[in-house]
């Protein structure tokens, strides 16, 4: 066929370009509606669903307070660590990853593994590496691992005062006291953790700071304890201990005048600084933890009433047999004794 001439084809042609005009015309609207639907109606909802792909909300814990004897030693306190964090959905190779981790953090190949699997994009490796670490992990240059200022607690005197000092745990919101003083000063000795916010590109970068809440550290704790006297009074009881065969001594230095007290030692000792080496039954602090017999302090209450009841006087008289024989026993805590004059 040919194509039609004359006015009838200029007729049709002109239809067909309004036709095809109208379409494009009506296609633009439609798309400037919705354009100007999504960036008004909808602007915020889009708006805020973009940001929180993007946005980082991290915790910043407070600095834990120190322990402090009367003669300026700290028996407990905080160091700068390391936090290493890891988003998994940057983390091209898992178990390669895991492999070269493993040994600079301390931890084991496949516990990595299943945290740099996990579905999200944060992940704590390590709460408080210590800070000599942290050239080892740089040098690795791990695409998707991080590492921030972090802190940690140690105790810098190691055994001295263990028990009574006690120790911490860190509950992801910043170290908690779980013994001792740690424990029963935590409300003092934790600070309020800080929060900061913020929004990251395509590849972890921060574009701007939405929140940022400064942490507030906690406050120095200072004790009656002299680090002297708990040092010395733990090595005179390790003495007693190895002599007597006994499972454990404790011993208190107190002065009289106002009850302050100098020295609570209990052997055998451990240092919190390690904790895969702890026995469960060193943990205690006997002195204050463990039921003992009222003994000789409660002779007082003996006499007293024997006193009141006109039973004795001051000036009585008692007869004593001339020896006395300690029964042995199975338990150890009592070793057997021999009869003395």
């Amino acid at each position: 066929m040919t194509p039609t001439k004359g006015p009838a084809g200029a007729r049709a042609r002109s239809r067909r370009i309004r036709l095809l005009t109208g379409v494009v015309v009506i296609a633009l609207g439609l798309l400037g509606t919705r354009a100007a639907f999504l960036g008004t109606v909808r602007a915020g909802d889009l708006s805020a669903r973009a940001d929180d792909q993007r946005r980082v909300e991290r915790v910043l814990p407070a600095r834990r307070g120190s322990i402090i004897t009367r003669d300026g030693r700290e028996l407990a306190a905080t160091r700068p660590a390391l936090l290493v964090t890891a988003d998994p959905s940057e983390i091209d190779d898992p178990v390669a990853t895991a492999r070269a981790l493993a040994p600079v953090l301390g931890r084991s190949a496949d516990e990595l593994y299943n945290q740099l699997t996990r579905p999200g994009r944060y992940e704590v490796l390590h709460r408080a590496l210590s800070a000599d670490r942290g050239p080892a992990l740089s040098a690795l240059k791990i695409v998707g691992v991080t590492a921030a200022d972090a802190d940690e607690r140690f105790y810098p005197l190691r055994r001295v005062g263990s028990q009574l000092v006690g120790f911490t745990r860190d509950d992801g919101k910043g170290a908690r006291g779980i013994a001792g003083l740690e424990m029963q000063f935590d409300r003092h000795l934790t600070g309020r953790p800080g929060r900061r916010v913020e929004l990251q590109d395509a590849f972890s970068e921060p574009l701007r700071v939405i929140e940022d809440l400064p942490p507030v550290p906690g406050t120095d704790v200072h004790v009656t304890i002299d680090a002297a006297i708990q040092d010395y009074t733990e090595n005179v009881i390790a003495g007693t201990r190895k002599d007597s065969g006994a499972l454990s001594v404790s011993a208190i230095v107190m002065r009289p005048s106002d009850g302050a007290i100098y020295a609570m030692a209990t052997v055998p000792r451990f240092d919190p600084n390690d904790r895969s080496n702890i026995p469960e039954d060193a943990v205690a602090n006997r002195p204050v933890v463990h039921v003992y017999e009222p003994g000789s302090t409660f002779k007082v209450v003996t006499v007293a009433g024997a006193v009141e009841e006109g039973l004795v006087t001051p000036r009585t008289v008692f007869d004593l047999p001339p020896t006395v024989t300690l029964y042995p026993t199975t338990d150890r805590r009592y070793a057997p004794m021999s009869p003395r004059s």
